[in-house]
């Protein structure tokens, strides 16, 4: 079975090969500081833990979009990188209902400098837990990345139910 987690390679960018070095990116816990889980309060979005719909583990994050239009959920985690690695997202995802333009996805970014290095499929209406992937390489400043749920565009209105687990 394929590994839930984000991978690091054991050599530089040029190297496509995978490593089994990992660092696991959900167990969630939702923490206000240092490098867990962070949750912003927004009115568009409700995130809780759902202990009873998850792919592996014991809970998965659950967001229900209510109809306004955002581009950031408010939702990220801090994972510490080495410059010129290259690394693997892998997450399973559900979506129930999702009605928008633009659906939500799973987006990495460099954290100092908020350039986007990867980014998965938006999804949209209904489907049952897939494994979405997102390769990226650091780049030569980069020591910290968020994991957001975003939108891009962020201004279509939307409704429906996300989930996100390992």
């Amino acid at each position: 079975m394929p590994q839930r987690f984000l991978g690091q390679t054991a050599e530089p960018a040029e190297d496509r090969r995978f490593s089994k070095r990992e660092v696991r990116i959900l167990e969630v816990r939702i923490l206000k500081e240092g490098f867990g889980w962070r949750a912003e309060p927004y009115s568009q979005v409700d995130v809780s833990l759902d202990t009873s719909q998850f792919h592996s583990g014991t809970r998965a994050l659950r967001f229900v979009f209510s109809g306004p239009a955002f581009a950031d959920s408010g939702v990220s985690q801090y994972v510490p990188v080495q410059p010129n690695v290259r690394y693997r997202l892998s997450a399973f995802v559900k979506s129930e209902d999702i009605v928008s333009a633009s659906g939500p996805r799973i987006v990495v970014q460099d954290y100092y400098g908020n350039q986007a290095l990867a980014s998965t499929e938006d999804l949209l209406s209904t489907s049952g837990w897939r494994e979405l992937q997102a390769d990226f390489v650091a780049g030569p400043q980069t020591r910290l990345i968020a994991i957001k749920v975003m939108r891009v565009p962020g201004n279509p209105l939307i409704k429906g139910t996300f989930g996100w687990t390992t």
